[in-house]
């Protein structure tokens, strides 16, 4: 039988010291990324709870938290502005999106697992919890004529100017994600094979995609000045390695500099998977160039392919690296 919750040297469990052991639990594993994404997630329940129950969350015993408060939060959360106490942007007048109102709340239930399975609670608050479903964004790509009006807004004289052309043509040419854009160090373009090396990528898995021709040519104004294997390839202005942030507010300047709002990192390879289907791709080969583990996912841009050759859509067509019979 469990004993009022005890922490560390006999304390008392609160909400505080139970996040710390959940988050180095998370440690032994989990991606420094994800690690951040799970206190980011669980701040606003700590912040919430700070304010419904009168008391900061290193004072507030954690069996004082109910099935009422979590849904409660859950409330609050589906009301919650958009961009609320973002340091950039501006606070929404909309709601934030139910995608993440489920994101917030499978962290939760994450955390209360994680107590009841190493017995800091008696039961499971969250085992059952109905959850909110995830929206279903309609599947866009882009045109032909937006990618020029991208690549137009974008300097390439400087050097800046060429890293944002290369972090876009890596995800639009490559089909990469943001994170595995970040990620790439010197070493990881093999220029003479023709490869793009992508290590530990999402679910850990390393794998190979081509080199696109196009990003052959701007490596060799870009390049030269990295030389280290080890050291990121793309870098920030004072020369640290390229961050996620980064990249986001890259893709806020040109969302404003091109009039295209729908512009986002994603969007990128989503145009690439549909281009690659479009012109000719076989859906078994997306799924390795895309690092899928199941058709069913790639079978997404098989449809949207057939929508898009229906509507005789203009669809950028990917560099011709993948494309080559």
């Amino acid at each position: 039988m469990i004993l009022k919750m005890k922490g560390v040297m006999g304390m008392e469990m609160t909400l505080s010291l139970a996040l710390e052991k959940f988050l180095e639990d998370r440690a032994t594993y989990c991606k420094a990324v994800t690690l951040q994404n799970y206190r980011v997630w669980l701040s606003f329940f700590r912040e919430y709870m700070k304010v419904r129950k009168g008391v900061s969350a290193s004072e507030l015993p954690l069996d004082e938290i109910t099935p009422d408060d979590i849904k409660a939060y859950n409330i609050y959360l589906r009301n919650r502005h958009a961009y609320g106490a973002h340091p950039v942007t501006p606070t929404s007048a909309r709601p934030i999106s139910k995608t993440s109102v489920r994101t917030y709340m499978v962290a939760l239930r994450a955390f209360y697992t994680f107590l009841w399975r190493d017995g800091y609670t008696e039961k499971n608050l969250m085992q059952g919890y109905r959850m909110i479903r995830k929206e279903k964004h309609k599947q866009e790509v882009l045109t032909i004529s937006e990618v020029k009006t991208i690549d137009s807004s974008i300097d390439l004289m400087n050097e800046t100017g060429l890293r944002n052309w290369l972090i876009v043509h890596l995800m639009l040419d490559a089909g990469l994600r943001r994170s595995e854009v970040v990620g790439l160090q010197c070493g990881d373009i093999d220029v003479n094979k023709g490869i793009i090396f992508i290590r530990g990528a999402k679910g850990d898995q390393d794998r190979m995609v081509l080199l696109p021709f196009c990003i052959q040519g701007q490596l060799c104004h870009y390049r030269p000045k990295r030389c280290n294997p080890d050291g990121a390839l793309l870098l920030c202005r004072d020369g640290r390695p390229l961050t996620l942030e980064t990249v986001k507010n890259m893709f806020n300047r040109l969302k404003k500099a091109t009039g295209i709002t729908r512009l986002h990192p994603h969007l990128l390879r989503h145009t690439f998977a549909t281009s690659f289907i479009y012109y000719g791709g076989r859906s078994y080969d997306l799924m390795f160039w895309l690092g899928h583990s199941s058709l069913n996912t790639t079978q997404i841009y098989v449809d949207l392919s057939a929508a898009c050759r229906l509507l005789k859509l203009d669809i950028y067509k990917i560099d011709d690296v993948f494309l080559q019979k």
